[in-house]
Parts: structure tokens; C-alpha cells; sequence
């Protein structure tokens, strides 16, 4: 189960790196700097998704963690998911989040775990 949980997290977290740009400005307080991107809305994950972010963003600015130094497009892909992975084992979501992820991945319910439009 927890295999699948991580798959589905770095699943998600991939596709927000890929397509979810930096918040714009906005009037109204954004409870969660994700609301925005097309990444599943998990009530309870916004710190732990902040934290993530956080982490990714100290991986981006270290030169030697560039994945630009591979030529090969699959080269730059594991580099990208290593990335990932190093920034995940860094954060621990809480329990309210990860049994809400673990929800999330089963598809229940979908009352309390809605993707963003």
C-alpha cells in the first residue's frame, strides 16, 4: 500500500512540476499555494505540499543538482524523479494527510478528495 502511495504522490507531484506555474497575485487569501494548478486538492496536504515545494525549490538553485547537465532526455527525466525522491524523503506529511492521500488513491471518498479543475 505504501508503495502505491508514494507512486501516486510522486504521479501527482510530477505533473505539477511539469504544468502548475507560480501563483499569480490575487485579492482573495489563497488558503493553499496549489488551489490554482491541476494537482488533487487533499484537505489537510497543504503544509506538507509547501514543504515539498520548499525542498524542490533548494534542489533547483544547487548547480550541482542541475539536470541540465545530461544531453539525454531520459537522463534529464530520472534526474528530474531523483529530484523527487530526495525532496520527499525530507518531508513527512502528517497523519490527517496521509490517510487522506491513502483515500485520494482508493478513490474515496470523493466528497472530501477532489482534483482541481
Amino acid at each position: 500500500m505504501n508503495a502505491i502511495l508514494v507512486v501516486a504522490l510522486l504521479c501527482t507531484l510530477a505533473v505539477h512540476l511539469t504544468v502548475c506555474q507560480k501563483t499569480p497575485p490575487t485579492r482573495r487569501p489563497e488558503p493553499c499555494r496549489f488551489d490554482h494548478c491541476h494537482m488533487p486538492k487533499i484537505p489537510g496536504c497543504c503544509e506538507f505540499y509547501e514543504a515539498f515545494r520548499k525542498e524542490m525549490d533548494a534542489l533547483k538553485q544547487d548547480p550541482t543538482q542541475s539536470c541540465k547537465r545530461f544531453t539525454d532526455t531520459e537522463q534529464q527525466h530520472e534526474c528530474k524523479m531523483q529530484k523527487i525522491l530526495t525532496a520527499r524523503s525530507k518531508v513527512e506529511p502528517s497523519e490527517q494527510c496521509k490517510k487522506r492521500m491513502e483515500e485520494f488513491v482508493e478513490g474515496t471518498p470523493p466528497s472530501t478528495t477532489t482534483v482541481a479543475a
